[in-house]
């Protein structure tokens, strides 16, 4: 497997639900802002950038979440000492799509990853609203990035 993207993401206080427990919607956030720094950021404001492997996808171009999949293998537990431990990597690359899986460790709860995720996402063209192809340059830089998908348990059928 290539080396996934990994970064750390401090807890914040109002991660916590009343169930003394880190909220499931955080965990999403966690997850889209470990995303967001392996693509690439650049502050509209101030222009400052930080390096991504979306950075060669092009003026017009933008990767759109189209479904997420989260599973809690247990409980994220708070702590404003420990950050959070995450781990980006692809698991595939379409044409015009790519899937991302993600790993949160957090050693308060234990050293295995409490959540995983599955991030599918589509390249839209702005000017139209439609997806469209990959650059050649974004899909090798992603390509770098390719590993084993996370096995998520089976959908409950009935």
């Amino acid at each position: 497997m290539a080396r996934p993207y990994t970064c750390t993401i401090q807890a914040r206080i109002g991660d916590v639900n009343f169930t003394g427990h880190v909220d499931n919607v955080e965990a999403l956030r966690v997850v889209d802002e470990a995303r967001m720094r392996f693509f690439g950021l650049r502050s509209p404001r101030t222009g400052e950038h930080v390096a991504g492997v979306m950075d060669d996808l092009g003026d017009g171009l933008l990767p759109v979440v189209v479904a997420h999949r989260l599973e809690y293998h247990r409980e994220l537990l708070p702590s404003l000492a420990e950050p959070y431990v995450v781990r980006v990597w692809v698991v595939r690359v379409g044409a015009s799509s790519l899937t991302l899986d993600t790993t949160i460790s957090h050693a308060p709860s234990g050293p295995e990853p409490a959540v995983i995720a599955e991030t599918t996402l589509a390249i839209q063209d702005l000017s139209t609203g439609r997806s469209t192809t990959l650059p050649t340059a974004t899909r090798a830089a992603l390509e770098t990035h390719l590993g084993e998908p996370l096995t998520l348990r089976p959908r409950p059928v009935g």
